[in-house]
């Protein structure tokens, strides 16, 4: 079932049952009827990251969404805790969305919705969302929260805390079609 682009109507024009069942039924199913997934992950452990330039994802197998589009554009985002351990030296963590795994392709800057903790004299923790909108082609794709930690000495790292060490904050996400 596709969209239909609403009619104007006007004054004195006679409304049939197809037109209402093509206006009101059928776009309100397309509407609810739209791909989604989410994800709530605890692992029972964190995820940790030292020194990493290229963007990895931050588990390939149990941090990805899955969606089948009929249409072309993705939206969502991922919601997690993070937190840099740097004592003196300055430390850059960054948090993006990777669409079916072309996580080595492209520059940073191409991502939508980056997140970037910087923090320099001392641990930091953060509540971090990254919200994200791709548009791409019809069929299966997959979804996956991708990270790098630039600007830290050898040996310092970056952590996604998913329910251990006293946090429960866990790892959400989600995406739909729009």
């Amino acid at each position: 079932m596709s969209w239909s682009v609403p009619i104007t109507w006007v004054a004195g024009q006679v409304v049939g049952a197809s037109d209402l069942n093509t206006q009101l039924r059928d776009n309100m199913t397309y509407l609810l009827q739209r791909p989604l997934a989410n994800i709530f992950y605890t692992s029972g452990g964190n995820y940790t990251i030292g020194l990493q330039g290229s963007l990895v994802p931050v588990d390939a197998t149990n941090v990805s969404m899955s969606l089948t589009l009929s249409g072309t554009r993705i939206m969502g985002m991922w919601s997690v805790l993070i937190g840099t351990d740097s004592s003196a030296h300055l430390s850059e963590v960054w948090l993006t969305t990777c669409l079916d795994t072309n996580y080595g392709n492209y520059e940073l800057s191409v991502y939508p919705g980056t997140f970037s903790l910087r923090q320099g004299n001392g641990p930091s923790l953060a509540a971090a969302t990254v919200m994200f909108t791709f548009t791409t082609y019809p069929g299966a794709h997959s979804v996956q929260l991708c990270w790098r930690n630039i600007g830290t000495p050898s040996g310092e790292i970056s952590t996604i805390y998913c329910n251990a060490g006293g946090y429960t904050q866990g790892i959400r996400g989600s995406a739909w079609e729009y």
